[in-house]
C-alpha cells in the first residue's frame, strides 16, 4: 500500500493503525457524521445517522470494524466457518448470472472501473453510474435500487 494517507481502509489495515491505535470511544457521532457528510452529498444523511449512532460506542465496534478491513486485504484469516465460501470467491470463477452494476458516483472513495470488472461476468451484465449516490444504494437512491432489483427478476 503505497500511500497510507488516501483512505481510511488503508489506515485501518496496518499501515498507519499500527502506530496509531484508535481511541476508544469511537468519536463523537456528531464528529463523524460531518466526516461521512463530507465525503457524500446525500441529504438524507442527518434524518439516518442516529439510527446507527450509537453503534461506535459498543465496546467491540472498533476490533469488529478493523478485523473486517484487515479481512478483506487478506492480513487476517476470517471465520473458519465461512473458508469453503471464501475460497471458492478467491478463485474468481465467472459470474454467468444476470447482473446490474450500481456504481456510485460520490462514495468518495473510487475503485475498478466498470471496464476493468467487465471480464468477470459472462452472463448479461449492465452498469449504471449513478451521480450523486455514496455506498448505500437501498437508502440513497431506494427507486434506483429497485429498479435494478426487479430488472433481473424473469418477466
Amino acid at each position: 500500500m503505497a500511500n497510507c494517507e488516501t483512505h481510511h481502509s488503508a489506515w485501518f489495515s496496518g499501515c498507519r493503525e499500527r502506530r496509531h491505535p484508535l481511541k476508544r470511544p469511537w468519536p463523537q457521532p456528531t464528529a463523524w457524521l460531518r466526516r461521512v457528510r463530507g465525503l457524500n452529498p446525500w441529504a438524507g444523511a442527518s434524518a439516518a445517522f442516529p439510527a446507527s449512532a450509537a453503534s461506535p460506542h459498543n465496546p467491540d465496534f472498533v476490533d469488529v470494524v478493523i478485523h473486517s478491513y484487515r479481512h478483506r486485504f487478506g492480513l487476517v484469516e476470517g471465520d473458519p466457518r465461512y473458508q469453503e465460501l471464501d475460497d471458492l470467491i478467491a478463485a474468481q470463477p465467472p459470474i454467468s448470472v444476470p447482473t446490474v452494476v450500481l456504481e456510485s458516483g460520490d462514495d468518495g472513495v473510487g475503485g475498478p472501473s466498470a471496464a476493468e470488472d467487465r471480464g468477470c461476468f459472462t452472463g448479461p451484465y449492465e452498469h449504471r453510474l449513478l451521480p450523486g449516490v455514496g455506498h448505500n444504494f437501498p437508502q440513497e437512491a431506494p427507486a434506483v435500487f429497485t429498479d435494478a432489483v426487479a430488472s433481473l427478476l424473469p418477466r
